[in-house]
């Protein structure tokens, strides 16, 4: 059984508090899709570009969820906690097994800052697919997969 290679983005989002200027993050909804220009590798863009799902993406957003309120958790158990959110929704967002995905298919989340946890009060969780190479439509339930 292949389980999924969840790409861990939030510690590569908790290595960021530096900036200099915390700009506001427009929140990813369900059902949007992300092209390949998309910079949310690495850090949460603060209007990352939205396409029809029908154009050529490299994203889908299929999960936004609320982690439990409260101190900031830490790094570890903020990661532990995203990729939970994700895999416990996948299968009945999706129709798809989270641990039988199709080659070229993964799952990537992108959860809070440390920073924006506290000062934001920011408890989101976006959970998307990603594929390997660009792609038309949706994937999943009611989609191609």
């Amino acid at each position: 059984m292949r389980r999924p290679l969840l790409t861990a983005l939030v510690v590569m989002l908790l290595a960021l508090p530096g900036c200099a200027r915390e700009v506001k993050y427009r929140s990813l909804e369900v059902g949007q899709c992300l092209p390949a220009s998309a910079k949310i590798v690495g850090r949460r863009e603060a209007a990352p570009p939205i396409v029809e799902c029908s154009s050529p993406h490299l994203y889908q957003v299929y999960d936004v969820s609320n982690l439990p309120k409260g101190p900031f958790p830490g790094v570890d158990e903020l990661d532990h906690m995203a990729k939970q959110a994700c895999v416990s929704t996948f299968e009945s967002a999706l129709g798809v097994d989270a641990n039988a995905l199709p080659d070229g298919v993964d799952l990537l989340y992108l959860a809070p800052t440390e920073s924006s946890w506290k000062s934001h009060k920011d408890r989101q969780v976006e959970c998307l697919v990603v594929f390997e190479t660009e792609r038309t439509g949706r994937f999943g339930r009611g989609g191609d997969l």
